[in-house]
């Protein structure tokens, strides 16, 4: 890759609060390159019914948190992401360089050191969902965004969750995760040093998030009526999506 880019910590130590968000930043992992997706270029980009994945995203977003940092980590065809999102979108483009060896857990690091803030909504780049998924996650206390309604596919991660709090991930579980979490306050302080560690840098997301729950974090169950959301992992759920017609962004 011809561009490198040193990530150096801008973190502010003050929290704002306003109604604008502005105060929060969105980091969205798309450096992956979905291997059985590959020859559709980078995943992200993938058009759902005239609309890429992403800009579905950023214009959820949007929506919901008019004023937020949104943060893209990219790597597999970066130049096709930061050409065509950044001169539509106000966003911020973050290379993983290393994106051919490492994992979801070190983009989301890189993500973490770019931000400016102290609360942070993290949206994996492969995902299609409405905005029930997102809204109302901005607080205080760090959540976990969980589908109960089997729209997420079985072999996909799940949660254990008790009276209100996750307390494990793992796979085989009947209520999933839908790879979207807020962090803030110890949570979020403690995913960017365990995310951050070298040997972790091939870690999949629910693991750092497994290890903060082991050290003592916590996270609401944030099970949202009405959610809608679709996850693109293969050719199959490609087709399977479009062939839903016009999905509301």
């Amino acid at each position: 890759m011809a561009e490198t880019r040193y990530i150096s910590r801008a973190r502010k130590d003050t929290l704002k609060t306003t109604s604008d968000f502005s105060d929060m930043s969105v980091i969205i992992p798309v450096a992956g390159m979905g291997r059985r997706m590959k020859t559709y270029g980078p995943k992200c980009m993938i058009n759902i019914n005239g609309t890429s994945i992403v800009e579905r995203q950023i214009k959820q977003v949007r929506r919901v948190y008019p004023k937020s940092d949104i943060i893209l980590v990219v790597g597999f065809g970066s130049g096709v992401v930061r050409d065509r999102i950044r001169s539509k979108y106000n966003v911020r483009i973050v290379y993983n360089t290393k994106y051919e060896e490492t994992n979801v857990a070190y983009s989301l690091y890189l993500g973490l050191q770019a931000s400016c803030h102290e609360k942070c909504l993290i949206i994996y780049g492969d995902i299609i969902f409405n905005r029930v998924a997102i809204k109302d996650l901005y607080g205080e206390a760090s959540r976990i965004v969980i589908d109960k309604n089997d729209k997420t596919r079985g072999e996909e991660v799940g949660v254990m969750h008790y009276d209100g709090e996750v307390t494990h991930f793992s796979y085989a579980l009947e209520d999933k995760w839908c790879q979207i979490a807020y962090l803030t306050g110890k949570e979020m302080k403690m995913f960017e040093r365990i995310a951050g560690i070298e040997d972790h840098q091939k870690w999949f997301g629910y693991e750092v998030l497994n290890e903060v729950l082991d050290q003592g974090g916590k996270f609401v169950s944030s099970v949202p009526s009405g959610l809608k959301i679709w996850e693109v992992d293969s050719p199959k759920d490609l087709k399977l999506i479009r062939s839903m017609g016009a999905i509301s962004v």
